[in-house]
């Protein structure tokens, strides 16, 4: 239960935790305010002996003797030893540092039986206790009240259980709320957050190094926790590298056992120019496609009942009237190009539905336009299944069934007038001839020697890219900004 109603469960675990010689417990809060609202709800517990009170009290004032008189008045110093005598501490960032540091101590030599205090005390300070206590288990992160992850809830219920001393902790969660299965799994077994480091060098660290007599930056640099995790990236990297050798290696050997030994040289050379032909032509029809998909090219041409060929869907038919403009946002970042217009379309994925695609996923437009059903609402169960004929029906028609459905001529048909895209055709035309041509274009083997090529290709390339990330691993993390100062 939220609010007041936690206040008499705490009481009731505290009573349960002394009777049982759980003590001592650590309560953690994720407010300020409740730690000290708990700790005033025990005004009537008494959890310490005379002898304690006493050790307590000397241990208090001694650390009240380093503050002003005027410090001394404060009400939260004044405050504090009735808590303290009782053997219930508070722990949070807004206590004074050396009230912080008396309840450390105490805590710390077993003079504090119940503390009650934020997560910060899990996170700088080694004191475990017998038992933790959560009186909740969200907490708000400065945008939203969240439930804890996985690393915050390890932290703080690894305090439960001192080595040497008790055989296992204690942990108990009061619920305030149903939590979903999944949500408390992520927590209780979910992987600790991973740490980055963000050393970074500045003039006021080389300063003080060069204060220090011997010291040495590059040293420290070299021993920091940052080239520590550069150094085991690196590690990796090597390993990914000798792996990617020997599957290059692999593919080299799947090449040469396609062709004879005299002739490997040649093979070698025109498999090369014909992959990165190959490679232009691709370049070419995508530059082809989006002058094509340009709004202003193609809205006339989308209308219902167009067949469409769409990326990640295969054909489709178009069912609303044209194209609409994406709504955006005042703040949002301006869309990419094909991103700001859509348009729906019914296509068979998935069993067959309705989709809102993006003028990006437009591939090719066909030449066919069919007659959509008017005597039904086409979003309906029965209109899906007449859409789901009808595009079966024309994709299957034997005429199309071997060459496919016919696509529009974006010169001679869709009527574009647009000197890049005449240019680029042209080149497309140009460098389709010169694959045809190509001396290994009609080679039998040329699928397989293809595709390890473009294995060969793909390895090459990220090995050049490791290599150089190893090249500059091989110089301390921020030498340049060393030398420079």
């Amino acid at each position: 239960r939220k609010g007041k109603g936690n206040s008499g469960d705490i009481q009731k675990l505290i009573v349960m935790c002394n009777q049982r010689a759980y003590l001592p417990v650590i309560v953690f809060s994720f407010a300020r305010k409740e730690c000290e609202r708990f700790a005033l709800d025990l005004k009537k517990t008494d959890l310490t002996t005379d002898e304690e009170k006493r050790v307590i009290e000397e241990v208090f004032q001694n650390a009240l003797s380093t503050l002003s008189d005027e410090d001394q008045d404060l009400p939260q110093v004044v405050g504090m030893l009735g808590y303290l005598r009782r053997g219930i501490g508070v722990h949070h960032a807004g206590l004074l540092p050396v009230l912080k540091e008396v309840v450390e101590i105490l805590f710390g030599e077993n003079l504090i039986k119940v503390l009650f205090s934020t997560e910060t005390f899990a996170m700088g300070v080694n004191m475990p206790a017998k038992t933790v206590i959560f009186t909740g288990v969200k907490k708000w992160d400065g945008t939203d009240n969240r439930i804890l992850n996985s690393g915050e809830y390890i932290q703080m219920a690894g305090r439960a259980g001192r080595r040497g001393k008790d055989e296992r902790g204690i942990t108990i969660i009061m619920l305030d709320e149903k939590i979903e299965p999944e949500e408390a799994k992520e927590m209780f077994l979910g992987e600790a957050a991973v740490l980055f480091s963000s050393f970074k060098l500045g003039y006021n660290m080389l300063l003080n190094l060069l204060r220090v007599e011997g010291a040495d930056p590059e040293y420290m640099i070299h021993r920091s926790f940052h080239q520590y995790q550069k150094n085991r990236a690196a590690a990796t990297l090597n390993e990914e590298r000798d792996k990617l050798e020997a599957e290059l290696r692999e593919s080299l050997s799947e090449i040469t056992d396609h062709v004879s030994k005299e002739g490997e040289d040649e093979v070698n050379s025109a498999l090369s120019d014909y992959f990165f032909l190959e490679l232009e032509v691709q370049k070419a029809k995508e530059r082809i496609r989006s002058l094509i998909c340009e709004p202003q090219h193609c809205s006339g041409f989308l209308v219902a009942g167009r067949m469409v060929d769409l990326k990640g869907f295969g054909w489709g038919i178009v069912i609303s009237t044209g194209l609409r403009k994406v709504p955006q946002e005042d703040d949002a970042p301006p869309p990419k190009k094909g991103d700001d217009y859509e348009m729906d379309c019914y296509v068979s994925k998935g069993g067959g539905s309705i989709v809102s695609c993006k003028l990006s996923a437009l591939l090719r437009i066909s030449k066919i336009k069919a007659t959509l059903p008017d005597d039904v609402d086409l979003k309906s169960d029965e209109g899906q299944v007449r859409l789901t004929e009808l595009l079966e029906q024309i994709v299957e028609h034997p005429q199309f069934k071997d060459v496919g459905l016919p696509i529009m001529d974006p010169i001679t048909e869709m009527k574009i007038e647009d000197t890049d895209l005449d240019d680029v055709m042209a080149r497309e035309k140009n460098l389709e001839k010169k694959l045809e041509m190509s001396p290994i274009a009609q080679h039998p083997k040329l699928k397989e020697l293809h595709a390890a090529f473009a294995s060969k290709v793909k390895i090459q390339q990220r090995l050049v890219e490791i290599n150089q990330t190893l090249h500059d691993e091989q110089f301390k993390i921020m030498a340049d900004d060393l030398r420079a100062m």
